[in-house]
Formats: structure tokens, sequence, C-alpha cells
């Protein structure tokens, strides 16, 4: 069975709706496996996912939740 190593997903916000953008990692991955990187000004979110055979994930796993303000003042799970 083949496994996923690793990988990105890159997003892009408004950056006049949304403030107090953050990501939170699975608890099975380390910091080494989780890399987010928000660039405020442009309003581009990359996050990078390494070492992913290595976490012992599940299909059902979440990766990652992705949080922030919206003038809706709601969270989304990624």
């Amino acid at each position: 069975m083949e496994q996923l190593s690793g990988g990105h997903l890159e997003l892009q916000f408004d950056t006049d709706a949304v403030t107090d953008l953050s990501f939170q990692k699975s608890e099975k991955l380390s910091e080494m496996q989780f890399a987010p990187v928000i660039d405020t000004e442009s309003g581009v979110v990359r996050v990078t996912f390494s070492n992913q055979e290595s976490a012992s994930l599940t299909d059902k796993d979440i990766l990652a939740q992705r949080r922030s303000l919206t003038s809706s003042d709601q969270s989304r799970i990624l």
C-alpha cells in the first residue's frame, strides 16, 4: 500500500476580511512535519507537510485545522 510522504497546500485569503489566521497541526504530526507560512500582505498561505509516512496517519485523520476570524466569525477544518 502506498503512503503519503509529503506535499503542500496553498490558499489565498482576503486580507481585508480575515484576521487572526492560524493553523493547528494534528497531534500526530511533529513540528518538523508541518510548516505553515502566512503572508498577511499578499493573502497567500502555504502549508507544507513532510515525512508523513512516519506519522502513523489513517485515512480518517485530519492533518491540520485552519482558524481565523472573519465577518461571520467561523473556524474551518482542512
